[in-house]
């Protein structure tokens, strides 16, 4: 992958952190997709404190950049376009109302 000098879209990075956080909360029982999800989650944490910690242009700042970009890949590859994302919201949903269940 070619070297990233622009500057990583943080606020962009946290509305995905956000999915992938909805994701996970809705993918109980299955584990593997969750360990996964929890594995971008902390990457792109890792990439947001980078990218404020770190000027354009250095290899933190780069490293930053890898790290979203395989978390992108990652969250892409967890769900298909036939499966969409309605479940994911309707959770995210249910739990800010307070009706999220352990069965979901």
């Amino acid at each position: 992958m070619p070297y990233r000098d622009d500057p990583l879209p943080v606020e962009a990075v946290r509305d995905l952190l956000g999915v992938v956080r909805a994701m996970y909360a809705a993918n109980k029982g299955r584990e593997h997709r969750r360990r996964a999800l929890a594995t971008v989650g902390h990457e792109l944490v890792e990439a947001m404190n980078l990218a404020q910690a770190h000027a354009p242009g250095t290899p933190e700042h780069r490293h930053a950049w890898e790290l979203a970009e395989s978390a992108l890949v990652v969250v892409g590859t967890q769900y298909s376009q036939a499966e969409g994302l309605a479940p994911t919201l309707h959770g995210a949903i249910d739990r800010v109302r307070g009706r999220y269940t352990s069965g979901r």
